[in-house]
């Protein structure tokens, strides 16, 4: 099958904001992609050092494809990805950092996967985490197989169990249907963390998953990154999002909220541990 020639309406939206280090890495791991995008939007947070400049070196060579974006003040990383994806053109969206890179065949390969699976709106796949240099770290397998982590996930999703022994991490980048974003809403602006979570939570709740059983996205891990700091606002963003999503656990057996609740608390109570007491949170203490 020649998925170029024929090739899905697909935008991949980069967000970056002061990533002059690794940007290029970035943009080259789409321009590589076996099946290539429609659109490449790069939505850039008011970057303060050489990113822009680097963005619009790939924009010039690159005019049909690559779309840049240059905010005049920086939104944040919340309001930045729901600009990307509501100026995405594509009817499909999948999203990269602007630190993180994707394998040749990521995209390719998750919208098989769709194809597999027509009732599935969204398709992920396993992940390389790689350090400051590239080199790999560790790698995050999913369940015990492909059933396990297609069709309705949203157990998994919820309970932050998406990912084999005791890794608390959900999919990342996934390739997903514009309209099912659009339908269960956009960023919560309240959350200075844990959108993506929270965003993960609501789409699989509505929709079956595909999954492709490949390792085929590489997230980065550095000092600079959010993952490194603001220990006190993940936990915050942690407990909002869940107890805001805790009733739509309302039609689910005593044994999967025990499951969730277990889980999730189990994760709070841990942040709490490694953060000052100021930030005890006396209801989710194991």
């Amino acid at each position: 099958m020649n998925l170029n020639r024929n090739r899905p309406d697909i935008s991949v939206v980069i967000f970056t904001c002061n990533s002059e280090q690794f940007v290029r890495e970035a943009i080259e791991s789409i321009l590589t992609q076996t099946l290539q995008p429609c659109e490449i939007l790069i939505c850039d947070d008011h970057s303060l050092d050489s990113t822009w400049d680097i963005i619009l070196s790939y924009a010039e060579r690159h005019p049909a494809l690559i779309r840049p974006v240059r905010h005049q003040r920086n939104l944040g990383q919340a309001a930045n990805g729901d600009f990307g994806k509501q100026n995405a053109s594509g009817k499909w969206i999948a999203w990269i950092d602007g630190d993180d890179r994707w394998k040749p065949r990521k995209l390719e390969l998750e919208w098989l996967a769709l194809q597999k699976n027509p009732q599935a709106k969204f398709a992920s796949s396993n992940v390389q985490v790689i350090n400051e240099q590239g080199r790999g770290i560790e790698e995050w397998k999913a369940g015990n197989g492909i059933n396990t982590v297609s069709g309705n996930i949203f157990l998994q999703v919820f309970a932050k169990r998406f990912f084999q022994g005791n890794n608390r991490s959900i999919f990342r980048n996934y390739l997903v249907d514009k309209q099912a974003l659009t339908e269960i809403g956009w960023n919560d602006p309240n959350l200075e963390c844990f959108w993506d979570w929270d965003e993960k939570i609501r789409l699989s709740y509505k929709y079956p998953a595909a999954f492709t059983g490949e390792t085929l996205v590489e997230y980065r891990l550095h000092q600079t990154n959010f993952a490194a700091r603001e220990h006190h606002k993940h936990l915050n963003a942690m407990i909002c999002v869940y107890e805001k999503n805790l009733p739509l656990l309302a039609n689910r057996t005593p044994l999967e909220i025990a499951y969730i609740r277990c889980n999730v608390e189990m994760s709070i109570a841990e942040k709490q541990r490694k953060i000052a007491p100021q930030y005890h949170h006396p209801e989710y203490t194991w």
